[in-house]
């Protein structure tokens, strides 16, 4: 009967170790999976990045070139203006320059008509990056929306900070695939030595097998016997 307790109990002790082990090599196993994942997008990211750099480049020379084109139109609207409001702040008629700054208005707001359809580009580069970044697995804020704004020289600025942004989100994949690969390299050695999930649940089954549910222990038992097998799984009397 001891002969046959020593043996449950050394094969219980060694389900237990081999379950204590299984959770960690499980966790380990996790964080690979995970850092094989950070791998994988850095490809993925480098590509939105270039992407957005391609599309975006020359949405911001257009806009440059509108908000040249523009500057002059602005200047005469706000000319206008400025005369209406000097002729009112002098006490005298201002409407004969209100014709003047509704023709300049008009001519502002249809030149900006092309101007929207450069802050449509933008938003849809913008849009694509954002997906890109929302999907890696990394903590990577997407761009801010672009600017509800049909100035130019507006939609310029968001158009330069989105291709600073995606640089900066490629250095940071390309940073964090280097992490991951060096530390991909110590995690596959310490899971060499744990052991990998899949073996492991392969010999706790194997133990498992022989040891029965149900155990009842004599007089002569030890006191922790009892706490050791139930510790395995198994029912004790």
């Amino acid at each position: 009967m001891t002969s046959n307790l020593d043996t449950l109990l050394e094969t219980a002790a060694e389900v237990e170790r081999l379950r204590d082990a299984l959770r960690h090599s499980e966790a380990l196993a996790a964080e690979a999976a995970h850092l094989e994942d950070v791998l994988g997008a850095a490809p993925r990211l480098q590509a939105a990045v270039g992407a957005t750099a391609v599309a975006a480049e020359p949405v911001a020379r257009e806009l440059e070139r509108e908000w040249v084109e523009q500057g002059p139109l602005v200047t005469v609207w706000q000319r206008a203006v400025d005369l209406a409001q000097l002729a009112e702040a002098a006490g005298a008629d201002s409407a004969p320059y209100q014709a003047d700054i509704d023709a300049a208005r008009r001519q502002v707001e249809a030149a900006r008509l092309a101007t929207r359809e450069q802050r449509e580009r933008l938003t849809a580069v913008r849009d694509r990056l954002a997906d890109v970044l929302l999907s890696a697995p990394l903590e990577l804020d997407p761009p801010p929306p672009v600017a509800d704004d049909a100035r130019p020289e507006a939609l310029r600025r968001d158009a330069l900070e989105l291709m600073r942004l995606a640089d900066e989100a490629g250095s940071t994949a390309e940073s964090a695939a280097s992490e991951a690969s060096d530390r991909l390299q110590s995690l596959n050695a310490e899971l060499d030595s744990v052991g990998r999930p899949d073996a492991l649940t392969a010999q706790i089954e194997e133990l498992e097998q022989r040891l029965p549910h149900e155990v009842e222990l004599g007089p002569d038992a030890p006191p922790s016997a009892a706490m050791r097998l139930r510790r395995a799984g198994l029912t004790v009397r």
